[in-house]
Parts: C-alpha cells; sequence; structure tokens
C-alpha cells in the first residue's frame, strides 16, 4: 500500500501531528508545496484554520488534487475551538472526485502556536502523540480490513 502525507501549516502544530502520523508509518510527511507525483492509496492530508475557513492555499492545493492518483483522503487538522478545516477538506476532496475515510482527527491545541499571541506551535504532549498515533493505527487497520 502506497502512503503520503501532506500538510498546511503556519504556526508549526499541523506540522507536528503531519510529523507523527508519518513517524507511524515510517514514510517522510512534506508540506503541501511539495508536489504529489505519485500514486498513493491513502493520502493523509492536513490543514488548520483561519478566519473561521481552512486556509486558502490548502483549498488551493484541493482544487488542484487528481482523482485518478489518490484512492482516498485521510483529514486531520489542529485547531482552537472549530472543526471547519476538517469540513473543507472533505468539501473539497468530494468537489474533486476524491474519497474521504470517514475516520479524522481533530486535535484541539487551543490557542498553541496563535501567532497573534506570539506561541510557537509544534509542541504536541506525550498524551496528544498517542492520540496521533492511535488514529494512524485505526486508519490503517480500517483500511485493511
Amino acid at each position: 500500500m502506497k502512503i503520503a502525507v501532506r500538510y498546511q501549516s503556519r504556526g508549526g502544530n499541523t506540522r507536528a501531528v503531519a510529523e507523527v502520523i508519518a513517524k507511524t508509518l515510517e514514510i517522510k510527511s512534506a508540506p503541501i508545496d511539495s508536489p504529489l507525483d505519485e500514486t498513493v492509496d491513502l493520502l493523509f492530508l492536513g490543514g488548520a484554520v483561519y478566519g473561521w475557513d481552512a486556509d486558502p492555499q490548502l483549498k488551493e492545493y484541493l482544487g488542484k488534487l487528481d482523482s485518478k492518483k489518490i484512492g482516498e483522503i485521510v483529514a486531520f487538522s489542529t485547531t482552537g475551538a472549530m472543526k471547519k478545516a476538517i469540513s473543507r477538506i472533505t468539501e473539497y476532496a468530494y468537489k474533486a472526485g476524491i474519497k474521504v475515510n470517514d475516520k479524522q482527527l481533530c486535535l484541539k491545541l487551543g490557542m498553541q502556536g496563535h501567532g497573534t499571541f506570539g506561541r510557537e506551535g509544534g509542541h504536541l504532549t506525550d498524551d496528544q502523540i498517542e492520540k496521533i498515533k492511535e488514529f494512524t493505527s485505526d486508519v490503517l487497520a480500517g483500511f485493511q480490513d
């Protein structure tokens, strides 16, 4: 099975989650400006909420995805309180004709990494890391069934 991990991250939180997912899968993660040239069965794709919506770069990336190269998207997000990025990833994936896995991860990190407050993101707790690992394993187990 071929798997890729891509993310859009401003403050470092979503990047940190992507790195844990990739490490669990024993692959490398990459930002969305890194092309997805190969065909993949699963694309773990993450982003966050900015101004009550998904980042414009993430929406643009989703609009350019080739449905022939992606079997299924697994959405993940970091957020202070909203789950909007997950719904946007799902919405744009469906518009592109790409299936979205039912399992999703929305990790609530409060204001951690929020640039307005000068907080640096990307520092996950052991509990958060464990939750990400469990999510990744759960997705793989469900996909292989």
